[in-house]
């Protein structure tokens, strides 16, 4: 991927560098909570693709604490009914 190959190179996580920047259409991010943060796909797979990123970093998901995953799996539920029905955002 060309991108990928020839893009700029970020210094440190670039995920952790969005949570340090505000809110707006250059870094995607939609929803911030507690514990985790929910951010478009600039690269997307297909419409719709988004990320559920926790804030700390962790080796595997079995080293998040059961807050943080339930955070995520509340996100993804939520997202998952945005996507399907963008309107919900309006009642």
């Amino acid at each position: 991927m060309k991108f990928i190959k020839e893009g700029n190179k970020e210094k440190g996580c670039i995920l952790c560098n969005l949570l340090d920047q505000e809110d707006g259409v250059q870094n995607l991010i939609l929803h911030r909570a507690a514990h985790c943060y929910v951010v478009m796909n600039k690269y997307p797979y297909n419409t719709g693709h988004l990320m559920i990123v926790p804030k700390e970093h962790a080796a595997n998901m079995t080293d998040f604490s059961a807050e943080v995953m339930g955070e995520m799996m509340t996100l993804a539920q939520l997202y998952n009914l945005v996507i399907e029905s963008p309107a919900i955002l309006f009642k």
